[in-house]
């Protein structure tokens, strides 16, 4: 009787574990859906500090930077983000600025090239038998058959 008790207790431990561990990024989705970003490119050749400078006067929070690429996420309030946008793509240090939206990618349709393209190993293996058999035919000589002669009248 103890053991039902205390299994019953280690089960409803581990789910409320699942669902904090669940609801956790859940919540954060939801904050994040009360903010907008912005995806900022700058021009080549700026410091860190005019980098800075460029993001204070336009607006916004830096969240997130891909220096490689000079990508710049910014984070701003949803009703600014008319008016930050405009304000960065007028910057005339600024290459590109468009809002980051959640990109999705699709599944593209493998093209067909050939019927041969898609045989797997063992398709191919008999596949030669069939055309080694085609050719050898092609090429065979009938065989002869020896009787032996039968006299008639004896």
């Amino acid at each position: 009787m103890r053991s039902i008790r205390t299994t019953r207790v280690i089960l409803l431990a581990i789910a409320l574990a699942l669902f904090a561990v669940v609801s956790a990024p859940l919540a954060s989705v939801a904050q994040t859906a009360s903010t907008s970003s912005l995806l900022v490119k700058l021009i080549d050749g700026l410091a860190p500090e005019q980098q800075a400078e460029i993001i204070a006067r336009n607006g916004g929070v830096e969240v997130s930077s891909i220096p490689a690429l000079r990508l710049h996420v910014i984070q701003i309030a949803p009703a600014d983000l008319p008016q930050v946008l405009a304000s960065y793509q007028a910057d005339p240090q600024v290459v590109n600025a468009e809002e980051n939206k959640t990109r999705q990618s699709r599944r593209i349709r493998s093209i067909r090239i050939s019927g041969h393209c898609r045989r797997s190993a063992g398709t191919w293996s008999s596949e030669l038998s069939r055309r080694r058999a085609r050719r050898s035919s092609r090429f065979s000589i009938p065989a002869l058959t020896l009787s032996t002669p039968t006299w008639s009248g004896t």
